[in-house]
């Protein structure tokens, strides 16, 4: 169970960020999390790969929470876009016995999304991401502020000094708090340990007081960099670094720059093309030319192989006849076809078997025929006289 139990300070806080309208606390599910702390991020590439947090941007974060009239949204997954689904009310900031620096925060979530409460009381569901705006994002190396940089920096990775984002352990110091925007429930959070913790690990309950106030630091020089934890950095259109028209001239020659590649592949890519068009025509006409011998071929042994039906068809249909005479058949039947004259030879072999062999073959072997010697004497009579006519 991840749920605390509701304090008076609770009760104060969410009174506060509900502008002072108190509600129904038995519809709303309290948890508390780990937001963000002072290791490095978990991005691996981008600006804010391996990026730290400074203790005085939590200690801001902590300080325009408290003083807040109207708390924070809290979102599923970075969406903005959509309603939130709860709000945060409270804040600290502690050290940890590795000597990190850490802030909490406490939040309720109405239990309409009963879900998602069940999906965190069970811990299925624990992690959370911050997205703020950084007063400055300073070169860990110089101290230089991408927030005052160029776009070249910031698409280069590298600040004014030749430091570079990701190699020789240089990062990004996230120093002080512009702006808040939101806390999220993730899946998985870009700070080790930005998570939801169980009742009994609470930093707030039994604490002597919450920290309050402090006004909250706005940004002097109109420039907007967010560091949005667990999602892609991005650059304000409304507030950019840069000259709008530096941009579109940097845009424009690169858009050329692309171009220009694209046409050479596209002319390259067209001439492997042709040449494979080429390959295809001439690989037809000689299959042309096979099929056309293969089939002179094949008609020449057709019409040979017809030929040679006609003759034994022929053949056959004569030895029908024939067959038909010597079984004794006095009006022997024509053949029409190959088929009907076999049947009638077979059938006319039958009755020859009939007339000549013995009434039964031996029992031990019915396959052999047997034939007397006045049935031989009468066939051989009966071909003698067949010989003179």
């Amino acid at each position: 169970m991840r749920e605390i139990p509701i304090t008076a300070e609770i009760i104060a806080a969410i009174t506060r960020v509900n502008g002072g309208v108190a509600i129904d606390l038995s519809k709303v599910a309290v948890f508390e999390s780990r937001s963000l702390n002072t290791r490095p991020l978990r991005r691996r590439s981008g600006l804010f790969a391996g990026a730290v947090t400074q203790k005085i941007t939590l200690d801001e974060m902590a300080a325009t929470l408290n003083a807040s009239d109207e708390g924070l949204p809290l979102h599923v997954m970075h969406e903005t876009d959509l309603l939130n689904v709860g709000r945060l009310f409270a804040a600290r900031v502690d050290q940890n016995p590795d000597g990190a620096w850490e802030l909490s925060s406490q939040f309720y979530i109405d239990r309409t999304e009963d879900k998602l409460i069940a999906k965190i009381n069970s811990g299925v569901t624990d992690q959370v991401s911050i997205g703020i705006n950084g007063r400055e994002l300073n070169c860990s190396a110089c101290g230089f502020d991408y927030k005052q940089g160029s776009i070249d920096n910031l698409m280069n990775l590298t600040c004014d000094e030749g430091h570079e984002v990701g190699h020789d352990n240089v990062h990004i110091l996230i120093n002080g708090l512009d702006q808040w925007i939101e806390q999220s429930i993730v899946d998985t959070g870009a700070s080790k340990g930005a998570r939801i913790v169980a009742a009994n690990d609470s930093r707030f309950i039994n604490s002597e007081v919450y920290k309050l106030a402090a006004k909250s630091h706005q940004n002097d020089h109109g420039t907007f960099m967010p560091l949005i934890a667990n999602l892609a950095d991005i650059i304000s259109e409304e507030n950019p670094t840069v000259d709008k028209a530096e941009i579109e001239a940097l845009l424009t020659a690169k858009f050329a720059e692309r171009d220009g590649a694209v046409e050479a592949l596209v002319t390259a890519k067209q001439a492997e093309v042709d040449a494979a068009v080429e390959r295809a025509t001439k690989a037809e006409a000689a299959l042309a030319e096979a099929e056309g011998k293969i089939d002179t071929d094949v008609v020449t042994k057709l019409a040979a192989a017809e030929t040679a039906l006609e003759a034994a068809t022929a053949y056959l249909k004569d030895q029908a006849t024939k067959a038909q005479v010597a079984a004794g058949v006095k009006a022997p039947v024509e053949a029409t076809d190959v088929a009907t004259a076999i049947s009638l030879i077979d059938s006319s072999g039958k009755n020859l078997v009939n007339l000549f062999a013995g009434a039964h073959a031996k029992e031990d072997d019915k396959s052999e025929i047997k034939l007397k010697g006045s049935d031989v004497l009468s066939f051989a009579a009966f071909k003698a006289k067949e010989g003179t006519k």
